[in-house]
């Protein structure tokens, strides 16, 4: 069997993006792989969200004050998400620490709100409590969709001989 190209190849295929933010995620491939692998997420998965919340701009905010590569609220930081370190805007603009803190909580709510169910995950990863009023809430968020659109398009260009 082939290697599977790198994210950072096969993100050329993907995804539409500038050459700024190609080699932004050029430049953080090697954390996301291994943060991901340490938090037992996919990471064309992690790559997706990233793509999805920042478009690989390591400085963005949101105007819910979500900062960083994974567009993490610092005021929800602190819990066991975060094993109880409450990070900074400032911090989270670091992509290391983004990359480490985003993979986290995305690991977290799979495992712990969304009993291993990815999307529904996603949908807390997004949305937060809102994800637990409706069972069916993940399957008609945007957001969920989106995501899986990129990494299923990621995933198949990993593939490609």
């Amino acid at each position: 069997m082939l290697p599977l190209l790198s994210l950072c190849l096969a993100a050329q295929v993907a995804f539409p993006m500038s050459k700024a933010q190609h080699r932004n995620l050029c430049k953080w491939e090697a954390d996301i792989v291994r943060e991901s692998t340490r938090n037992n997420v996919d990471p064309e998965m992690l790559a997706a969200l990233i793509y999805v919340e920042s478009a690989y701009w390591p400085k963005a905010i949101s105007s819910a004050d979500a900062c960083g590569l994974t567009q993490v609220v610092p005021k929800w930081t602190g819990g066991k998400e975060t094993r109880g370190i409450r990070y900074t805007c400032e911090q989270l603009k670091n992509p290391k620490t983004a990359i480490r803190v985003g993979a986290r909580i995305l690991s977290y709510n799979i495992r712990v709100y969304a009993k291993g169910n990815v999307d529904k995950g996603l949908c807390f990863y997004n949305a937060g409590s809102k994800c637990l009023r409706s069972t069916s809430f993940y399957k008609r968020l945007y957001y969920v969709k989106k995501i899986n659109k990129f990494y299923q398009r990621l995933v198949n260009a990993r593939r490609l001989r």
